[in-house]
């Protein structure tokens, strides 16, 4: 019995887990891809400038909001002028509406602030004493090596290439030689869902074709969601196929528990016949013990989810390369109560049946 109710505990437990080590990828996906998108992103083959893109996308219904982000491709180089890691600095306006980012160290950048950036956790590989203050050599295409201050720092996959930072639009755009313009457009739309953006985004590319802007490309923000978590979804999936299996071998051992219950019980159930105990009576006794075995394993698989959980998220952030918070859902939680209450009804119909087949003759001649 013990042995039956530590193997239900572990495949609720990791079945649990599974659930909200989804629900923390998801929110780390969703945190990395505002990184690049909004609702809908349009990117063109050649800049133009902000006023005028904003002025014709919203024209375009459905369309609520338009912001113009500029880049610029920057170097980190030492005080021996060595290159020591190449950076991508992306620049939003100051006023967007599409990060919300959640700052590990100091602040984000103030308006008109120039050299001055917010830069990703991945940079602790090469600097793992980096803080809001220091100042880091960089150079920018066409220009020379200058300090910049670090002003924050933001948690950023160190998977994901090169490291990554924030810097003012408007000062970017002027290094770029490309004031009030940019290249990438990142739209606000009325409506969030996945289809509504995906019809937005067929009714953009075409809008803007139609007035030949050289567009190189629109794409829809969730499309991008849904496919950056395929790989993540077959992971979930095998661990849940891991935890369904393992639950089934609980189930068994559940059954043979139940088996040696009845057996153990088989005087008792005499007794019941005895003072008038119909079939459904004694079944209905076996099947009951089996949930009140089953839902004492749920209860115990809620709590060894959490410690499952946060081991299975520190295994994850150290293959990705920063750290993960483990997030909560209930929906782990009722649905492995759904599967226990089944298991643990089909687990108990066998010795159920057994025990309602027993005979008044039968039980008095048991020893």
């Amino acid at each position: 019995m013990l042995l039956t109710i530590f193997t239900l505990t572990v495949a609720g437990g990791v079945f649990i887990a599974v659930f909200n080590v989804r629900d923390s990828l998801d929110t780390v996906i969703k945190n990395l891809l505002q990184h690049y998108l909004g609702d809908v992103t349009v990117d063109f083959s050649r800049p133009y400038r902000v006023d005028k893109i904003q002025q014709t996308l919203l024209e375009v219904p459905g369309v609520e909001g338009v912001e113009g982000w500029t880049a610029a491709a920057g170097e980190i180089w030492d005080e021996n002028d060595n290159l020591v890691s190449r950076l991508s600095i992306v620049a939003p306006p100051q006023d967007s509406q599409l990060l919300n980012l959640k700052l590990v160290a100091g602040r984000w950048l103030l308006p008109n602030e120039e050299r001055a950036i917010v830069v990703s956790d991945s940079l602790y590989l090469t600097y793992p004493d980096l803080k809001p203050g220091d100042q880091l050599v960089i150079k920018l295409p066409g220009q020379s090596e200058e300090p910049w201050t670090v002003v924050g720092v933001f948690p950023f996959l160190a998977l994901f290439g090169d490291p990554m930072a924030y810097a003012n639009y408007d000062f970017i755009a002027a290094q770029n030689h490309l004031p009030n313009q940019a290249t990438s457009y990142r739209i606000i739309t009325h409506f969030h869902d996945a289809e509504s953006n995906r019809e937005l985004t067929e009714r953009i590319d075409t809008y803007l074709t139609e007035r030949n802007f050289a567009v190189q490309s629109v794409q829809s923000g969730s499309d991008m969601r849904q496919k950056a978590t395929i790989a993540i979804n077959v992971v979930i999936v095998f661990l849940l196929i891991m935890a369904i299996l393992t639950a089934f071998v609980g189930s068994m051992g559940l059954t043979g528990a139940m088996s040696i219950n009845v057996l153990e019980r088989t005087r008792e159930i005499g007794v019941m016949r005895t003072i008038g105990a119909v079939d459904r009576v004694i079944m209905q006794s076996v099947i009951i013990e089996g949930l009140v075995i089953s839902l004492i394993t749920w209860v115990l698989a809620i709590g060894v989810s959490f410690p499952i959980g946060n081991l299975l998220l520190t295994i994850i952030g150290t293959a990705l390369g920063t750290p993960m918070e483990l997030v909560f859902t209930p929906l782990g939680i009722l649905l492995w109560l759904g599967v226990v209450i089944i298991l643990s009804v089909f687990a108990s119909i066998i010795p159920a049946r057994n025990a309602a087949r027993l005979t008044i003759n039968e039980v008095l001649a048991y020893e």
